[in-house]
Order: C-alpha cells, then structure tokens, then sequence
C-alpha cells in the first residue's frame, strides 16, 4: 500500500520488504516489493529466492525490509550493479558528500555513474508502470539516457519491459528536426542506437540516409557479428537495388521520344538529340553514382534541364548543330515547334523519375539546405521484416 510520495515522486509503500539505495540522498532510497521485483526480473527473482536468503536475510525485529540492495561501483568503473546488502564486496556506493567528488579522480567518471543512479530510478519506476524521467524536449539528453537505461535492463534481465517503454518514449522524437538530423548527420551511430534500443524509426530513417548518399556503415564492435553481418547484407541489397533503379531511369530518359503520336519529324528529332545530350552529359553513366544525380532528377522533375559548367543550352546546341547539318535544319534547329518537342520531352521524363522521387523519411530537403548539402533521393524503403531483430526472432 502506498502511503505518500518522496521528492522524487516514487511512491512510499508501508508493505515493501525491499530497501533499494542507489545513493546516499534519501531520495534514492526505495522500498518496494519482492513479488514486483521478482515478476519483472529474473536476477531478483533468484536473488530473494529461498536457497539465496536462508541465514542471510538482513531484517530485525519489528522490521519489514528482509532485502537490502545497494548500488555498487568497481573502482574506475561508471556502471554500477544492484548487490544485495549482505554480500561480500569491494565496491563504493555513489557518496553525494563534497570530499567523495574531490577524490574521485576522473569527473567524467563521477557524470557516468551519476547516469547509472538516473537510470537505475528510471528501471525502477517502469517496474511500478510509472513514466520516464527522461527528457521530452531534448533528443540528445533522451537518447543518452534511454541507452543507458537499456543497459541497465539487460543486467537484470528486463530487456522486453524496458524496451517497449523506451521505444514509446522515443516516439516523441519521431517529427523532431534534431532527431531527424542526427539521424541523417550521424547514420553509422544512430544504426548504432537503434540496435541498442530496438527503434524501428530510427533505424530505418538512418539506414535510408546511408543508402542515399552510399555511404559505409561502420559497426560497433559490442554488436554481435551475426547482427553486423544482417546490417550489411541489407545494405548492400538495398544498395544495390538503388542502383539498378538509377541506370533503368537514366537509360528511360536516354531512350524517351517527344511524344509526338505521329511520324517523328525533325524538330522531334532535333529536340531528343538535345534532351538525350543534357540526360547522358549531366548523369553518371554507372555506379558508384555520386550525390548530384539528385539534383539532375529532381531538376527534370520541376520541368526544366539540368545546367551546369560545360553543359550546352538549347541556343548553343542548335547553333552548333546549325554549323554541321544540311539546310532544313539548320531553319528549324531553334524554332518555336522545337522547343513545344522539348517541352513533351520534359512532361514525359517526370513518369520516368517519379519512383525515384519519393521520400518515405522524415527529413526534408530544407533539412539539407540548412547545412548547405543538396538532399540524396530517399527513395529506399525499409520495411519491418528488413528489421535486424525481426529477422533475428524468425
């Protein structure tokens, strides 16, 4: 039964047979329950169990605590485990007074195992299906402390539990243009994050951003070779896939006609000569396809031709062809019914480019452009089954 709330908004239970202290602030001291404990985590479980406790149980007379755990630090170490009181141990408890912070060597070793307390209350209040402490408003506090949160977990055994609160709480970040962009940014460690956490969002937004721009993907090496190896065969695929879209498009365009329904005359002839110039001349001819195929498609989409350093306009082309070709067309070579050719040509590229130009990610081209980069095609779908921990659990 709960009689009231501490300062740090965790219930009082004047029924709980468990002292957990995760510091010396009386704030991270919790009493809650064996039965929750032991339901949620298999280390608790066994720990409070029969064959564990006979002759070491720590309550006295009048006392409803049996269990008291404690979190523990090796020395020069930042993650901490939850040991139960009796045990034998070397370990130092995290000392909230001003000569334990003077002594500890490494600062960043006192910021770490601070994070270990803030995850252990977080692990602790999921069990009790309370809310996350964790930030709502900044993706990067958020991220740091859900993926110690998870590790957490995975030292009592709770991956399942904690995970599914994790992910939800990630949910709030899914429209966030800071998250967006990390994901973007950083693709090799927000593929990182996502195995840790098991986001599907993230995972799927990074792995589409390092398709686009074909990029590698380098592995952290506390991943099992198995789930690195499911990483890279599906990028690879998905690579190459990309690629064969990109050469059927482009050879799509080469090939197009003005869409004339009648017999091709010679401002036909003479407009695809042209688009089929600026097509080959402004896109790659062959993978590896550099970042700027995006700007030709989308260019192409919008109606208009690619230009670039090198690149003759339409005036230029046909002065050019004026000075080699027979008399009929050089007439023709820049009259009003040539460019209506042109213009059918353009109207016809946009079918040949639309799969290409859609975007199943939540970043934008503006995302890009802030950063002064020109957005890749996103055009690479990842599905569910694609999910390495899908594909790990069939």
């Amino acid at each position: 039964m709960a009689t009231g709330r501490s300062k740090s908004t965790f219930p009082r239970f004047d029924d709980a047979d468990v002292q957990i202290r995760l510091s010396n602030k009386e704030k991270d001291i919790y009493h809650l329950h064996s039965f929750i404990l032991g339901l949620h985590s298999p280390y608790f479980k066994a720990s409070i169990s029969a064959r564990w406790t006979v002759g070491t149980l720590v309550a006295t007379t009048g006392d409803k605590v049996k269990w008291k755990y404690e979190l523990r630090f090796e020395e020069g170490q930042g993650e901490g485990f939850l040991l139960r009181h009796d045990s034998s141990t070397t370990t130092t408890i995290i000392d909230s007074s001003p000569g334990a912070i003077i002594f500890t060597p490494k600062p960043i070793l006192v910021k770490a195992r601070e994070d270990c307390a803030i995850a252990h209350r977080d692990f602790l209040r999921i069990l009790y299906h309370m809310p996350l402490i964790a930030s709502t408003d900044n993706f990067n506090v958020a991220k740091d402390q859900t993926g110690c949160l998870v590790s957490v977990a995975e030292m009592y055994g709770c991956n399942d539990l904690i995970g599914r609160h994790v992910r939800a709480h990630l949910l709030h970040f899914k429209d966030s243009s800071r998250a967006l962009r990390w994901c973007a940014e950083h693709t090799s460690m927000a593929i990182d994050y996502s195995l840790t956490v098991r986001s599907d969002w993230i995972f799927k937004e990074a792995v589409v951003h390092l398709i686009s721009c074909f990029g590698t993907y380098k592995a952290d090496s506390k991943y099992p070779a198995e789930t690195e190896l499911r990483v890279q065969t599906l990028i690879k695929e998905k690579t190459e896939e990309l690629q064969q879209s990109l050469l059927r498009a482009i050879n799509s365009l080469l090939l197009c006609n003005s869409g004339n329904t009648g017999v091709s005359d010679i401002h036909d002839l003479i407009a695809q000569s042209f688009f089929r110039y600026v097509v080959a001349a402004a896109t790659p001819h062959g993978p590896p396809f550099p970042p700027a195929y995006a700007k030709v498609f989308r260019t192409l989409a919008r109606g208009k031709l690619p230009k670039g350093p090198g690149l003759m306009n339409f005036s230029e082309f046909s002065a050019q062809i004026g000075h080699t070709a027979r008399s009929e067309v050089r007439e023709c070579a820049e009259c009003s019914r040539c460019k209506v050719a042109l213009g059918r040509l353009l109207e016809g590229a946009k079918s040949s480019i639309d799969g290409l130009l859609k975007n199943p990610t939540g970043v934008r081209a503006k995302t890009y452009s802030s950063i002064g980069l020109e957005a890749p095609l996103l055009c690479v779908k990842i599905t569910n089954d694609d999910l390495p921990w899908n594909a790990q659990s069939s």
